[in-house]
């Protein structure tokens, strides 16, 4: 159970009841059990915001959502950048193989096509978490159309 106090703080059931000495003493409840007194006045529309307006819950999780999507395309331009130049490595490396002949070509080979199918896994994992993300952004903004 939560009560408010005389200086105007909220205490728990686990506070001291008032008139203990510690209260007689003058001493003040510890910080991690003041709780400031709920306010009337405090709603969505008035709540301090680094918007503009006071921004709800699903707006800023649409907000978030925003920033991170962002965030997975960079990560997927930047790998697929990255993906080009292993596949160009393979191949150079795949023909020097073919070409040459030399026994030490091929295992240079076999691990560029490695590193070429490692990043296409990270390609296609990177796809599926930025459509994972826009599914979900698309699914907030359907719940916030029917608000």
């Amino acid at each position: 159970m939560i009560s408010a106090s005389r200086n105007g703080y909220l205490r728990s059931w686990r506070s001291p009841p008032s008139g203990t000495p510690h209260e007689q003493r003058g001493a003040r409840p510890s910080a991690a059990r003041r709780l400031p007194a709920v306010h009337e006045s405090l709603t969505i529309e008035n709540l301090p915001s680094r918007y503009p307006r006071a921004v709800r819950r699903i707006e800023r999780r649409i907000l978030r959502l925003n920033d991170a999507i962002g965030r997975a395309r960079r990560e997927l331009e930047l790998t697929e950048g990255e993906l080009g130049m292993h596949r160009h490595l393979a191949d150079d490396a795949t023909r020097d193989a073919l070409v040459t002949g030399q026994p030490f070509e091929r295992p240079e080979a076999r691990d560029a096509m490695k590193d070429a199918a490692r990043l296409e896994a990270a390609v296609r994992a990177a796809r599926v978490d930025l459509g994972r993300l826009e599914a979900q952004r698309d699914r907030l903004l359907d719940r916030l159309r029917e608000e």
